[in-house]
């Protein structure tokens, strides 16, 4: 039987980080990505077809974060595209430091000022509690040490339904420096440019051979933010999508495996959302049909019984997460294989911020899959690059991937897993995803 390779996930890894780059949604760079993963499934001899959406994205004409008072001058910073330019000027203000994204330390006080902002809390709502308060700008200080300021662009999934304001990220010790000197006063500046785009889903269907009205989504995304070369975030996990259909396209699969490369994730998981608001109108259209019955008939979206997210895969040194949004039968299988394949994994029934999620909002039960631990700090960073990426920890986490499908997806003689969401994490799902959509 055909066996996964590591090293062909290490060099798609490489071409998309290295000889693509930065890869922002709507760009050219993510134009040059979609074109190689599109080339890559045809000649699987795959079915093949691409969801197009409409994107905004900007380019940084020039920024700059000065600390007034006491004159502490111009201090390293990455601006948060997207978010409003400053006036010719320079917007100038009074600093007010925040801690956290609940009163008191968010409160009245924060209206009209630059926050300081110290905030551990990976959830976006963190940011949407934030600007309930209407701070003139924000200036983030990133959970960590030794670290480069983050590189990002706002989405709406992130501010909810609040206007943007001013945003820079500057580094946990000049937070730290500014803390200490006791600064008052601070002026912001920051032009860009903004720019309508297109990116696009890429999807690659392996018809199943038993069952193939069953159908299981194998995804990872191919975007990264503004920036940076996003090996590890995630050429990686895009990377060993690829690798798994050119797997499944030799071997065959009783289910329906639906391989696809999401676009604009960074975006606010535009890509997967534009995908599953489709099946979602289509599975309202069938329904409202007088030719349609419940107990006989099913929609695409019925049919969709499962979803594998990989985001964030084959660093060195760290640990390997699982994270379930389904019955507790899939976290049971999950926890059993990791122990029998000596694969370790910590499976949990909690949240991760990725594709996965607006597949959760439609009942489809789901895993996603990342590499955690210190070099997680380094993504969203110019630091996030090929060097973080290892062939055996990508050969080994593929493996364990592979395991789970052939064990289910291909080789199941029944489905294993009921279709539902816990209401428990149904209801942390909407939070998180704010807006209903």
């Amino acid at each position: 039987m055909t066996t996964l390779d590591g090293q062909r996930v290490y060099d798609h890894t490489r071409h998309l980080s290295v000889n693509v780059g930065s890869r922002v949604r709507g760009s050219e760079g993510d134009k040059r990505a979609a074109d190689y993963i599109r080339s890559y499934f045809e000649s699987l001899g795959l079915e093949i077809w691409e969801q197009s959406f409409d994107v905004e994205y900007a380019s940084l004409i020039d920024h700059k974060v000065e600390i007034l008072e006491p004159p502490l001058g111009e201090i390293p910073s990455s601006p948060v595209l997207l978010t409003p330019d400053t006036p010719e000027g320079g917007l100038t203000g009074e600093l007010v430091f925040v801690e956290g994204a609940q009163e008191p330390q968010l409160g009245p006080h924060v209206t009209g000022k630059i926050a300081l902002w110290s905030c551990s809390d990976r959830s976006e709502c963190a940011h949407r509690e934030l600007l309930k308060h209407r701070p003139r700008a924000v200036l983030s200080t990133f959970p960590g040490l030794g670290l480069k300021p983050k590189h990002s662009q706002i989405s709406r999934r992130e501010i909810g339904h609040h206007d943007p304001v001013t945003s820079f990220w500057i580094t946990w010790e000049d937070g730290l420096r500014l803390v200490r000197a006791g600064a008052k006063k601070a002026c912001l500046h920051l032009r860009t440019e903004c720019h309508q785009g297109t990116s696009c889903n890429i999807i690659a269907e392996l018809k199943g051979n038993e069952h193939p009205g069953e159908v299981i989504v194998i995804g990872g995304h191919y975007d990264t933010v503004p920036g940076v070369f996003g090996a590890a975030d995630n050429a990686s996990g895009v990377a060993l999508v690829m690798e798994l259909a050119r797997l499944y396209a030799q071997r065959g699969s009783k289910r329906t495996l639906r391989f696809v490369a999401w676009g604009a994730e960074e975006g606010g998981l535009l890509g997967s959302s534009h995908y599953v608001k489709r099946l979602k109108k289509q599975d309202q259209q069938m329904r409202k049909s007088e030719s349609f019955v419940a107990e006989r008939d099913s929609t695409e979206l019925d049919r969709h019984l499962f979803c594998v997210n990989l985001d964030t895969l084959g660093m060195a040194l760290g640990h390997n997460s699982c994270y379930v949004l389904g019955p507790p039968e899939v976290t049971a299988a999950m926890s059993v294989l990791s122990k029998e394949l000596g694969i370790p994994h910590q499976v949990s029934e909690e949240i991760d911020g990725s594709d996965h999620l607006p597949f959760a909002r439609v009942g489809v039960p789901n895993i996603s899959l990342v590499r955690e631990g210190p070099p997680l700090a380094y993504i969203h960073t110019s630091d996030d690059t090929i060097d973080l990426i290892d062939v055996a920890q990508l050969e080994q986490i593929g493996a364990f991937v592979d395991a789970f499908l052939l064990r289910t997806a291909a080789g199941a003689h029944a489905w294993p897993f009921e279709r539902q969401i816990p209401e428990r994490l149904a209801q942390e799902v909407e939070k998180m995803m704010g807006e209903k959509g």
